[in-house]
């Protein structure tokens, strides 16, 4: 269960997942070859970004699922693009297009992603922002325009991108 799991990643090139309940490492990742900077979780779908200037998708049972090559320097910023599945509810429970927060409980999130309904947002020191498709293999785009390093990135979850 997502609510039940935290992620981390560190400097010495792994991540663990944690679980809340029993504060106990779930699954130690390894793969990268330096220093992890961002990541994600979501719908048991875990991406990294680190120092080696790639980007990782991964099961959250462990599986390394596909390693995303384009960016020339670190990566400082990584960001799960899914679909929205659930009404949003505001922070009182009621249902409101366009506010609030998705209700983890709705059993329609449990449903399985399709491959093409995962993106992943990048972000890195070479001044620029990726959009993928990971597991079709593909860059989606590539945004440029700053004139410095990208520090973070954040997507709006209705965008679709």
């Amino acid at each position: 269960d997502d609510a039940k799991t935290l992620v981390t990643g560190s400097a010495d090139f792994t991540l663990h997942t944690y679980d809340l309940l029993s504060l106990k490492v779930l699954k130690r990742f390894t793969g990268h070859v330096a220093a992890i900077n961002s990541v994600d979780f979501k719908r048991g779908c875990i991406v990294s970004g680190s120092a080696d200037n790639t980007v990782k998708v991964w099961s959250h049972r462990g599986a390394e699922l596909t390693t995303l090559r384009g960016h020339k320097q670190r990566v400082t910023s990584v960001e799960l693009a899914l679909p929205r599945l659930v009404p949003k509810k505001t922070a009182w429970g009621a249902e409101e297009e366009g506010a609030g927060f998705t209700d983890p409980r709705d059993e329609e999130d449990k449903r399985p992603l399709n491959a093409s309904e995962i993106k992943v947002i990048s972000a890195s020191d070479d001044c620029t922002v990726q959009c993928w498709m990971p597991l079709l293999g593909h860059e989606v785009s590539c945004l440029t325009g700053h004139g410095d390093r990208v520090l973070s990135v954040a997507a709006d979850k209705e965008a679709g991108l």
